[in-house]
């Protein structure tokens, strides 16, 4: 499916535009890491990397559907 093609290419640019601390956090949990584990490894509480899990995920869903209104120019 394009539109399914479409959000994919979106989702990869949005990614790239992450910073790095965002973008390996965000990979490491769609790739099945455990909140309690990521946040002991990173100093944090999970409740805090859950907020910052959260913030990362507006903004690619932000940045996908700027992408895709703008035709993929942004």
């Amino acid at each position: 499916d394009n539109g399914v093609a479409e959000r994919l290419a979106a989702l990869e640019q949005c990614l790239g535009r992450l910073d790095e601390a965002d973008r390996s956090l965000i990979l490491a949990r769609y790739e099945g890491a455990d909140l309690e584990q990521l946040a002991a490894a990173r100093g944090r509480t999970a409740n805090a990397l859950y907020q910052s899990l959260f913030r990362i995920r507006r903004l690619l869903r932000d940045c996908v559907q700027r992408q895709i209104a703008d035709g993929g120019e942004s």
